[in-house]
């Protein structure tokens, strides 16, 4: 009877370790997918704002290229005017 009570003895701490680092690193872990959570989240709102952005300088060559040719029309004695089919032209 005295073996098992010293071998229960050294047990007990050692199994209260054990749990204890279980817990620790199980709460790490979350911690963790929670930070990976809010880094995808923001790496997909990056990417719309570089769509956003990217469809506007497409958009803004599009009229500066019109607006060249444009202006290389009017030298030929044409109104720019009547070329322009969309008030967005016009910008």
């Amino acid at each position: 009877m005295g073996e098992i009570t010293t071998i229960l003895a050294a047990l007990i701490p050692s199994v209260g370790a054990v749990v204890g680092v279980y817990v620790n690193l199980t709460k790490e872990v979350e911690k963790m997918k929670g930070r990976i959570f809010s880094l995808e989240n923001d790496r997909d709102e990056l990417k719309l704002l570089m769509k956003e952005c990217i469809d506007g300088i497409h958009e803004l060559k599009v009229l500066i290229a019109r607006k060249g040719l444009l202006d290389g029309i009017s030298g030929l004695g044409y109104r720019s005017s009547t070329l322009l089919t969309s008030p967005v032209q016009a910008i």
